[in-house]
C-alpha cells in the first residue's frame, strides 16, 4: 500500500483532494461563549455543533477528574488553550472519518454490533442486555441511532490511525539485532541463602525497641481525624424531584428532530478524467472531449458503467472497484460532485460534472433515506434531558441560598438540609491529609479541619466537591494528631530491627 503511495503520488493526490474540502478557521472567542448557538467549526463542509463541543469538553473534564482524583481542579479546563485543544481533537476525529470513507474503509453492521455487545456497561452477567443498553443511553440523553452513528465514525477513524500506527514495518538492522538477542544464551549459577535461619538467631532487646521508638516518633504518629455530619445539594439529587410532562417531551422532540435521526446517505460510482483547473485550455478541452465520449457510452450501455470505470477512470482509489465510492452524506464530497449526486434518481447517470480535479461522470447506485427515531423510543431520553435541564435551573437558584444558610445558621445543618430537600448523613473517621474521593476531596477536608470548624464546631462553608454538587459539614467527634504508645507499636519495631 505505501509503495503504491510513493510511486503514484500524483494520482493519489486526486483521491485525497476530491474528499478533503477546506474548513472554516475559527477564533478562540467563537467557542469560548457557551451560549453561542452557531456551529463553532466546519470540517470538510460539515458542522461541529456547539452541543458537540460542550459534550466533548464535559467528557474531558470527567476523564481528568477520574485520572487526577483529589488533585483535579475544574479551573484547569476553563482556559482558551484547553478549549482549543478539545476542539482540535474533534476536528482531527472528523478528518479521520472523512479520510476513512474516502479510501473505502467501512464498518459493517455486524462489526458495529460486535463492538457494542462487547462493552461491559451494556452487559448483564457477561452477556449483552438490550434493555441495559437502552437504559444506559437514555441516562446519557442519547438515542441508540445517534450513539451507533457516532461509534461507527469513531471506529472508522481508528482504522485510519491503526493503518499508520500498526503497520509492522521494521528495518533490516533492527530485525538482525532482535534475532541476535533471541539467539543468545547464558550459563548461570544460583545459590540460595535462607533469611529465616539468620532471623531465628537474632534477638531485639527492650532497650533497642525503646531507643528506636524514641528516635523515630514521626513514624508512629496517628494523624488528625474527625467524624462529621454533612448535607449535600446536587443537581442529580434535585433531578429526582423534578416532574416533566408528556407535552413538554413532545414539544422538545418536535423542535429538535435533527437530534433523533441519521441523515440521508447516497452510494455513487464515478468515472474521473483528471485535468487541473489551471491546465492550458487545450488540455481542458481534450479532457472534456474524452469525458464526453465516455458519457455517451455510459448512457447507451448503463449496465457497463463499472467496466468503463475500471478501464478509463483516472481515480486510483475507486477505478478498480468500478468507480464505486461507497455511501456518503452531504458535506463529504466537493460541492459540484455533491450537488450532482444528490440530484440523481437511483440508477440514473449524470451529465458531465466539472470540479477542480477534472470531469466526472456520476452514477447513483443506492440511497439510504434519513431515519427518524420514533417518539415512543425517544421519549425516555428526552424526558431525562428535560429533567436535567430543570434540575440545573433549580440548582442554580438554590446554590447561593444553600451557601448563605450554612454560614448564617452555622450551629446546625438542619435548615440547609430542609432547603436542599436532603438528609443529614454521617461519615466515618476522616483523616486530614487523606482525600478519599467525592465528597471527601482535598478542598472539603481542608474546610473540615479549619480552627473554626474544629474548635467552635461551626458548619463548614459550602464546598463544590464535583460539578453541580455542594457539600457542607459539621464536626461530631475530633481526634488530634498524637504519637501511638510503645506498647501498640513494639511488634512493628521488632520486625524492622530483625
Amino acid at each position: 500500500m505505501f509503495d503504491f503511495v510513493h510511486e503514484k503520488k500524483r494520482l493519489v493526490q486526486i483521491v485525497l483532494a476530491l474528499i478533503i474540502l477546506p474548513f472554516a478557521f475559527w477564533g478562540v472567542d467563537s467557542y469560548q461563549r457557551s451560549g453561542n448557538v452557531e456551529a463553532p467549526a466546519l470540517v470538510d463542509g460539515t458542522k461541529i455543533t456547539q452541543q458537540e463541543f460542550e459534550n466533548a469538553l464535559r467528557q474531558q473534564k470527567d476523564r481528568l477528574r477520574e485520572t487526577l482524583g483529589s488533585n483535579f481542579n475544574a479551573a484547569m479546563l476553563d482556559n482558551p488553550e484547553m478549549r482549543r485543544a478539545v476542539m482540535d481533537n474533534l476536528v482531527a476525529q472528523r478528518l479521520l472519518v472523512v479520510r476513512a470513507k474516502a479510501v473505502g474503509l467501512a464498518v459493517t453492521d455486524e462489526q458495529l454490533s460486535q463492538v457494542i455487545q462487547g462493552i461491559e456497561a451494556f452487559q448483564d452477567n457477561g452477556k449483552f442486555n438490550k434493555k441495559r443498553y437502552e437504559t444506559a443511553l437514555a441516562g446519557q440523553n442519547m438515542a441508540p441511532l445517534v450513539f451507533e452513528a457516532r461509534l461507527r465514525d469513531e471506529l472508522l477513524g481508528q482504522q485510519v490511525r491503526d493503518a499508520y500506527a500498526q503497520n509492522g514495518f521494521a528495518s533490516n538492522s533492527v530485525v538482525d539485532n532482535i534475532i541476535r538477542l533471541y539467539e543468545q544464551q547464558r550459563v548461570i549459577s544460583v545459590s540460595s541463602i535462607p533469611l529465616q535461619s539468620f532471623v531465628a538467631q537474632s534477638k531485639v532487646s527492650e532497650a533497642d525497641l525503646k531507643k528506636y521508638y524514641e528516635q523515630n516518633q514521626k513514624e508512629f504518629q496517628s494523624p488528625e481525624q474527625a467524624r462529621v455530619e454533612y448535607v449535600k445539594l446536587s443537581m442529580d439529587g434535585l433531578s429526582g424531584k423534578v416532574d416533566v410532562t408528556t407535552d413538554e417531551v413532545r414539544q422538545y422532540y418536535d423542535a429538535h428532530q435533527n437530534d433523533f435521526g441519521a441523515p440521508e446517505q447516497r452510494q455513487a460510482a464515478h468515472i474521473l478524467i483528471a485535468v487541473a483547473a489551471t491546465a492550458p485550455q487545450a488540455e481542458q478541452d481534450a479532457a472534456k472531449a474524452k469525458a464526453g465520449q465516455l458519457l455517451q457510452q455510459a448512457k447507451q450501455s448503463p449496465g457497463k458503467f463499472a467496466e468503463l470505470a475500471k478501464l478509463n477512470s483516472q481515480d486510483p482509489g475507486s477505478a478498480a472497484n468500478g468507480g464505486d465510492l461507497g455511501f456518503f452524506g452531504r458535506g463529504m464530497m466537493v460541492k459540484p460532485f455533491e450537488d450532482a449526486a444528490f440530484s440523481l434518481q437511483q440508477g440514473e447517470t449524470s451529465d458531465l460534472v466539472k470540479s477542480d480535479f477534472g470531469y466526472h461522470i456520476i452514477k447513483l447506485l443506492a440511497i439510504k433515506p434519513s431515519k427518524l427515531l420514533p417518539f415512543d423510543e425517544a421519549r425516555e431520553g428526552v424526558a431525562n434531558k428535560l429533567r436535567q435541564q430543570k434540575a440545573a435551573d433549580m440548582f442554580a437558584e438554590l446554590a447561593e441560598k444553600f451557601s448563605n444558610t450554612v454560614y448564617e445558621q452555622s450551629g446546625t445543618l438542619k435548615p440547609a438540609a430542609d432547603l436542599a430537600g436532603a438528609k443529614i448523613e454521617q461519615s466515618g473517621w476522616l483523616i486530614k491529609a487523606s482525600a478519599a474521593g467525592e465528597p471527601w476531596t482535598a478542598k472539603m477536608l481542608q474546610a473540615i479541619f479549619t480552627d473554626e470548624a474544629v474548635k467552635n464546631k461551626r458548619n463548614t462553608a459550602a464546598v463544590e466537591v464535583a460539578p453541580n454538587t455542594l457539600v457542607a459539614a459539621r464536626i461530631l467527634e475530633y481526634k488530634p494528631a498524637a504519637v501511638r504508645a510503645l506498647s501498640e507499636v513494639q511488634e512493628v519495631i521488632r520486625q524492622k530491627l530483625l
